[in-house]
């Protein structure tokens, strides 16, 4: 949490592999993101109503941010195409969504973002996610956003 009960979040995702079906990360994004809803695999206790959100692209960059509306914890399976079926374990409902026109490269960034301790390594702060981040990383990733949309 930061000031007043605020809180920014990251949350990195990938493809998805079954035994004859592979979906795609941008694909998933935009079937999740453009229905104003998203999934977590295992339950987390940062994600809650009020919370913003920062989406990353593994390989790609970081493609949006939104406002969660309500967290539903409920394991479920839900067909992403391709005949794959997934097990989630939590249900959110974004609002207040913001799609980047391109995904941001994180790279130029790398070293003014706190979240990142090992700046060598910076691809590894991608991997445990959600994962809370400061008020100051989300808003210069935002911020980054939207000076390359004017560029």
């Amino acid at each position: 949490m930061t000031e007043k009960g605020e809180s920014y979040i990251l949350m990195a995702f990938g493809k998805i592999e079954g035994q004859n079906a592979r979906i795609s990360a941008g694909s998933i994004f935009g079937q999740l993101f453009d229905a104003g809803v998203w999934y977590t695999t295992r339950p987390s206790r940062v994600l809650a109503p009020g919370a913003r959100v920062l989406f990353y692209q593994n390989g790609a960059g970081f493609r949006g941010h939104a406002v969660i509306d309500a967290v539903v914890d409920d394991a479920l399976e839900t067909p992403l195409g391709g005949g794959l079926f997934v097990a989630f374990s939590q249900r959110i409902s974004l609002v207040q969504m913001h799609k980047f026109k391109t995904a941001l490269d994180p790279r130029p960034l790398v070293g003014a973002l706190e979240f990142i301790s090992n700046k060598k390594y910076w691809g590894h702060a991608f991997r445990s996610t959600p994962r809370q981040i400061s008020k100051k990383d989300f808003l210069m990733i935002i911020r980054s956003a939207a000076k390359s949309r004017e560029g």
